[in-house]
């Protein structure tokens, strides 16, 4: 285990906050998915594979050995467990990796999981990819329903893309952003701020914000796994973040639903922008998502060290398991976690 860090963060996290249960309607506490802490757990990320051709400092900064592929569950087994959560109340599925876009079967996958949208569900399946292979699968996708996706964009800078990356793709990347986006899909940018990597180009993203007219999300870097040894020299807080854009442009909130990771804010130029503050400001107290694993291990927390392995479990078993473990959801948040991001999916 990891030794918890006696470092603190600026700014201080907001305890009060913390244990504030969201206020949800009644008629929406009628689910089958509802921790002992009253929150309703209406989303699923479903990670399809570990592997990645990215090598980002914050997630996967050197090659490792991926999972064989007898380890990953097969098409059928991403399709039966997804089911089993649908059937207890999940309506959004987002898929990610490591890279989903990467799995063989990708579209296949996507296919399937596409048949188990509720009918009470009006955005059922979503997408995170890093992007450089998705515009082959635009038009499929679209068809599918998977109208929203979002995208990580550390940099704009090819060189700079390049140096966090490992790849030469910037200009593909871009390409496919664009081509999402004019394609009508709902396109989030996704971007993993650190000091003395990206912090100079937050400007120039929220230009591009404002430009492109896409909406621009600004990540804290997470404790996970290979960032230790460089987290605290790297880390740049929301708060700080939202300091440097009000130096440019005023941001005017803008209203967010109960389980949102996201704070939103739209600036004057016409920019849309999101904060998501884990570290500073965790949203553990709404959270709604759970999470399963390319291996098909159930973790109620992207920060729980261990899960529940579902694999190979009949209905009843994975229902009683499922409703046993989403009690071990924290309501505040863990410090750090040993896993990588690539490992349990962003």
């Amino acid at each position: 285990m990891i030794t918890p860090p006696t470092i603190g963060l600026a700014p201080p996290l907001n305890t009060n906050a913390l244990l504030t249960l969201p206020a949800y309607p009644k008629e929406e506490q009628s689910t089958k998915l509802v921790d002992k802490q009253g929150r309703i757990l209406s989303k699923l990320r479903l990670s399809i594979t570990d592997a990645c051709q990215f090598h980002c400092f914050y997630c996967l900064p050197k090659p490792l050995p991926f999972l064989p592929s007898q380890k990953i569950l097969t098409v059928e087994e991403f399709f039966y467990l997804t089911s089993q959560f649908v059937s207890l109340g999940v309506n959004t599925l987002r898929v990610t990796g490591g890279e989903p876009t990467i799995h063989p079967q990708f579209i296949t996958i996507m296919e399937k999981l596409s048949k188990l949208k509720p009918s009470s569900s009006h955005s059922f399946l979503k997408l995170t990819t890093n992007g450089e292979k998705l515009g082959e699968y635009l038009p499929q996708l679209f068809d599918l329903g998977c109208h929203s996706i979002n995208i990580s964009l550390d940099s704009l800078d090819p060189y700079n893309f390049q140096k966090i990356t490992g790849r030469k793709t910037f200009a593909t990347v871009i390409d496919n952003i664009l081509k999402a986006k004019n394609m009508g899909f709902q396109v989030k940018i996704n971007v993993v701020v650190a000091k003395n990597y990206n912090d100079h180009e937050i400007i120039p993203f929220v230009k591009f914000s404002e430009n492109e007219g896409l909406s621009v999300r600004f990540l804290e870097l997470m404790n996970l796994g290979p960032i230790k040894p460089i987290y605290t020299e790297s880390f740049i807080s929301a708060c700080e973040i939202k300091s440097v854009i009000t130096e440019y442009t005023e941001l005017k909130p803008l209203v967010r639903d109960l389980d949102s990771t996201s704070q939103d804010y739209s600036t004057t130029q016409g920019g849309s922008l999101g904060f998501i503050a884990p570290e500073t400001e965790p949203f553990c107290s709404g959270c709604s998502r759970l999470r399963l694993s390319a291996e098909g291990v159930f973790r109620s927390c992207l920060m729980h060290e261990t899960g529940v392995n579902l694999r190979g479990l009949s209905p009843t078993e994975i229902k009683t398991l499922i409703g046993n473990h989403i009690h071990t959801k924290p309501l505040t948040k863990i410090i750090e976690s040993p896993l990588s991001m690539s490992k349990i999916g962003g």
